[in-house]
């Protein structure tokens, strides 16, 4: 196939001053450990096994696909899709026809400019693809016959990726005919996600899209209608991350193509977000607005904006608002959702829904719902595979974000096997001064958008550690002076 649109960087942008301001730097050295890394990264994962042999996770696989939209007949470009799901935030956010109009201006516009950036540096720098660097990366192999000059890289002059996916009768799996640095689709999608941050105030927004890709209509390159795949995000940054990843697992990108095409999508979105104008809107409707977004993932409904705003004109306080949110049945069968998709990786079940929703209006805590559900056999058989030893480590990664340590190991491992249960191990994890201090840390990235100051870090955690909640914690967090300094 002939190369494409290698002028697209000198068209005129919406809003940049040219197609070169957000020019990325170059790309690593062949001779760099970075671009050894991304070498070796991309030709593990993103081979078409049998033939080229691959580590790529069936998740993995999907997660490939289902960000495809490679031009194909009924699937359109990957801008398509990323309209699709700013449709899907703004009916979910409950947006107004002028909050719609603004938000689709500047996601289409951002996009836009984003694919000039994008395109110009990829002309610029003409980096291969990962099937021309891995078939020619030895000597002796290429045009040239030189290879990259990194004896590090073992090349493979056979070497297939799965590829960009070919649909509906529309031949096979194919590499993008142009070249690979910066990545179109990360740079689209950073463009997109960021431009819904800025416009929502939050980046912490839950969503879950259908793609295309998988829709029980779309052919793969065998012939077979793809099944339903839903997928689901806690927050926008998540999706921007996975939308980028996508292309290394189909074997189309490096790992810096990704990175570098997520930044020029950001600081283009975040450039037009700061040049478009802002509506006006009184302090107390923006507060309003913003724990709504940050609590329940959405707008509040004019109803419901009226009575806070009249319950703040009162005299009500912020933290008193956000404590009031927490106690909403909303607010319950929200927590209780993502704590099924988070610990448990599925949607509750109708019963189990309204046992917990009921138990937490009854004044049961997150904690004891974290305690239940990670004590349950079905915990410890999908997450931890029906092992103390698998148990333990989904244990520490979800309460402490990190691997068991061999000693903590030892420990559990010894009680348990004198009886101590698995709900007796997990309170001891979840009580503990480092499961508060993950806590703390997580809510001031998600209410304060920064890491914490040590002074008011140690003033939560002892809190905690005396006995504070985590809605006590979130509303302090969010009822504070500095969080509405973030409207």
């Amino acid at each position: 196939m002939a190369t494409r649109t290698p002028d697209w960087g000198s068209v005129t942008p919406f809003v940049m001053t040219s197609g070169s301001q957000f020019l990325a730097p170059p790309p690593p050295a062949l001779n760099s450990p970075e671009y050894t890394a991304a070498f070796n990264e991309v030709k593990t994962l993103g081979g078409s096994s049998p033939a080229s042999p691959t580590t790529r996770s069936d998740e993995q696989t999907t997660i490939g696909l289902f960000w495809g939209y490679d031009a194909q007949p009924g699937l359109c470009a990957p801008t398509r899709f990323y309209n699709q799901i700013a449709e899907t935030i703004a009916r979910q956010q409950h947006n107004t026809e002028v909050e719609n109009a603004r938000l689709f201006m500047l996601v289409n516009v951002a996009m836009a400019d984003a694919g000039i950036a994008v395109w110009g540096t990829k002309y610029v720098y003409n980096f291969w693809r990962p099937i021309t660097a891995i078939r020619e990366s030895d000597p002796g192999t290429g045009p040239t016959g030189l290879g990259d000059g990194n004896p590090n890289t073992i090349g493979d002059p056979n070497w297939t990726p799965l590829g960009a996916p070919a649909d509906n009768n529309n031949g096979t799996n194919f590499t993008p005919p142009f070249p690979s640095y910066t990545s179109g689709h990360a740079g689209f999608g950073g463009a997109l996600f960021k431009i819904l941050a800025d416009f929502y105030g939050t980046d912490n927004i839950s969503f879950t899209i259908v793609s295309d890709e998988f829709n029980t209509i779309t052919i793969d390159q065998n012939g077979k209608a793809r099944p339903m795949k839903p997928r689901s995000y806690t927050s926008f940054s998540q999706a921007a991350e996975e939308n980028g990843e996508s292309r290394i697992y189909l074997g189309i990108h490096f790992n810096f193509d990704k990175v570098q095409g997520i930044k020029q999508g950001d600081e283009i979105a975040d450039y037009i977000f700061a040049r478009a104008g802002l509506p006006a809107m009184n302090p107390n409707e923006a507060f309003i607005n913003k724990v709504y977004r940050d609590l329940l993932g959405r707008r509040a409904e004019p109803a419901g904006l009226a009575a806070w705003e009249h319950a703040l004109d009162q005299g009500m306080t912020h933290a008193q608002l956000v404590s009031a949110v927490h106690l909403s049945p909303e607010y319950h069968i929200k927590e209780v959702t993502q704590m099924y998709v988070e610990l448990l990786h599925r949607l509750p079940d109708a019963g189990g829904l309204a046992g917990f929703t009921t138990f937490m209006a009854l004044g049961g805590t997150r904690e004891q719902l974290e305690t239940a559900l990670m004590s349950s056999p079905e915990y410890f058989l999908t997450r931890g595979g029906g092992t103390n030893a698998g148990f333990l480590a989904a244990l520490y990664q979800d309460a402490l974000h990190r691997t068991v340590d061999a000693s903590g190991q030892q420990a559990f491992n010894s009680a348990m096997a004198l009886g101590v249960t698995h709900a007796q191990v997990v309170g001891v994890v979840l009580d503990s001064f480092e499961a508060n201090q993950v806590k703390v840390a997580d809510g001031y990235h998600r209410f304060l958008h920064r890491e914490p100051d040590l002074a008011g870090f140690n003033a939560f955690c002892l809190a905690m550690a005396a006995g504070a909640q985590d809605e006590q914690l979130e509303a302090a967090m969010a009822g504070s002076a500095e969080y509405a300094s973030h409207l």
